[in-house]
């Protein structure tokens, strides 16, 4: 999957398996208080990455992945 331009998942709630694999978006991706209620892998790159408030309730795993111009983890929860 490729994404062009800013992404924003802000406030979604995914659930089940999020798969974020090979995925490249060239602009920032916000997932600004998401909350992730299954496994979420995030094997991509992204030019900036923002999961400030996000809520993993089963990731074990973040990455690997790739932040050209910022990753930021405010306030994230790994439960």
């Amino acid at each position: 999957m490729t994404s062009t331009g800013d992404a924003d998942f802000g406030g979604v709630t995914f659930t089940g398996y999020a798969h974020f694999v090979e995925a490249t978006f060239t602009g920032d991706a916000y997932f600004r208080e998401a909350i992730f209620t299954g496994n979420a892998v995030f094997r991509a790159k992204f030019g900036g990455a923002y999961f400030s408030g996000a809520t993993f309730e089963q990731a074990r795993e973040l990455g690997p992945l790739l932040a050209y111009t910022g990753l930021v983890l405010d306030d994230v929860q790994f439960k």
